[in-house]
């Protein structure tokens, strides 16, 4: 678990009001051109309050999509990315999140990614083709 340590990772999180899947497996093009999930239902939740976690400690959720890949998407939605490993999701976190580290939330929902993919371009093609065969 080396590297680890940099990130506080809270327990496994789930809120009445998620759920699980994406209901469409449609795909769109972001303003640059960046596939993105059409329907977006199924939100991130808000970054929790001061009293729970700092402003100044950024904040990752890590998050499973439709397909089994792990979603990475900084809480106040500047950069996220799909990857196909659970480690490679928590590794953006650690790198994203500065040198002074990060929080990062599991999230028990399947989300899809709503901002540009900034993972592996060729996971989220593999997600696409993999939404195209389950259907």
């Amino acid at each position: 678990m080396k590297n680890q340590a940099a990130c506080v990772r809270p327990a496994l999180l789930a809120h009445p009001s998620w759920h699980s899947g994406i209901a469409s497996g449609d795909f769109s093009r972001n303003e640059k051109g960046s596939l993105l999930a059409a329907d977006t239902s199924h939100k991130f939740p808000a970054r929790p309050g001061s009293d729970v976690l700092s402003g100044s400690i950024p904040l990752f959720f890590i998050a499973q999509n439709d397909v089994g890949l792990w979603i990475a998407r900084d809480a106040d939605g500047n950069s996220g990315g799909i990857f196909l490993l659970k480690r490679s999701a928590l590794r953006f976190a650690r790198t994203s999140g500065g040198g002074s580290g990060c929080a990062t939330m599991f999230l028990a929902q399947r989300l899809e990614l709503d901002v540009e993919n900034r993972g592996r371009r060729s996971v989220a093609w593999v997600g696409a083709l993999l939404k195209l065969l389950t259907r």
